[in-house]
């Protein structure tokens, strides 16, 4: 589990980065990286396994040369056919399109292991002078505590762990406290009181409920709610700033979100991709010694550039999936 959280520019092997293939003239999915060679091609459970002979390179670019392999439709992606109940879930929420669910898309989704013929970061790493009291902590060897707030994504949705779904992957807050505690041999108390379907102005209003003081690091990820709902860059930034002021002298890392699918829309016609990379450059004019901001924004995008929404997507409108 511990190899999973190794950065991209060190990885010598990528293990189960997840491809969804689609039906064009053959075949065809796309990988982050140029692969040197492939290890293995299994469905999201491991019951299946595909011969990796059986796949042509180009690039990035994987085509599958066999008679058939699990794969996304057209009308699928659309939501226009599914699972009923996933289907009068998209009613339920007003979502128009695409498909919907929580489940659907981890099933279409396939684990993809390969050495890459070269990788490099797609994070932005925080300045060397950042978080300096939770860097000297754990370089002393001293017990942290941290605490997550935000919503859904913060929550952990929809990682494999927090669905208790197979391969059970914890959601990223307790890989991070797993990452911790192996590399520096130290406890890490981890607390993550965040709400799903909820954004910055709901962690003012419960803040006080919901983010005890006197943790070492805070996380604060709010703005995917925010951004669909058209929440202005101003009213966004001063709901940030009234819970950096109640945490107080602390260290803080402020999460910009990720982005919904572009192709996700309501019934009402309105987009969920809407502020989200708005607010980035607003978090970022508020980075101090205390305050690092982690620019997902900007890796998602870059991410986005060699690999499909739906690749990366737990739920195919607004979740990261294990991989992501």
């Amino acid at each position: 589990m511990i190899d999973i959280l190794t950065n991209f520019k060190d990885c010598k092997k990528i293990i189960n980065e997840s491809a969804i293939f689609l039906k064009n003239d053959y075949f065809e999915s796309t990988l982050l990286f140029d692969p040197l060679f492939l290890v293995s091609v299994t469905n999201f459970d491991d019951t299946i396994s595909y011969p990796v002979e059986n796949f042509e390179i180009i690039g990035n670019k994987l085509i599958y040369k066999g008679k058939d392999i699990i794969h996304l439709t057209n009308n699928e992606y659309e939501g226009l056919e599914g699972d009923p109940f996933d289907l009068s879930e998209m009613k339920r929420f007003r979502i128009k399109r695409p498909y919907y669910s929580e489940s659907f898309m981890q099933k279409k989704q396939l684990n993809v292991t390969y050495v890459p013929k070269f990788t490099c970061d797609y994070f932005e790493i925080f300045e060397n002078n950042c978080l300096s009291n939770t860097k000297n902590k754990i370089k002393n060897k001293e017990n942290i505590k941290i605490v997550v707030y935000g919503d859904s994504i913060c929550r952990g949705m929809t990682s494999s762990g927090y669905m208790n779904r197979y391969p059970f992957q914890p959601p990223w807050y307790d890989l991070v406290k797993m990452g911790l505690e192996d590399k520096y041999n130290i406890n890490v108390e981890m607390i993550n009181n965040s709400e799903s379907g909820m954004d910055a102005l709901w962690g003012v209003n419960h803040m006080k409920e919901r983010m005890p003081l006197g943790a070492d690091l805070y996380i604060i990820g709010f703005g995917m709610n925010d951004g669909t709902g058209g929440v202005s860059e101003d009213f966004y930034i001063s709901n940030i700033k009234q819970m950096i002021d109640y945490i107080g002298d602390k260290d803080i890392i402020l999460m910009s979100t990720i982005i919904p699918n572009p192709d996700a829309e309501l019934t009402d016609g309105s987009k969920f991709l809407n502020k989200q990379e708005n607010y980035y450059s607003y978090l970022k004019k508020l980075e101090n010694d205390k305050i690092a901001v982690a620019n997902f924004t900007q890796m998602h995008k870059n991410m986005l550039q060699r690999k499909k929404y739906c690749d990366l997507s737990g739920n195919n409108i607004n979740h990261p999936n294990d991989f992501l």
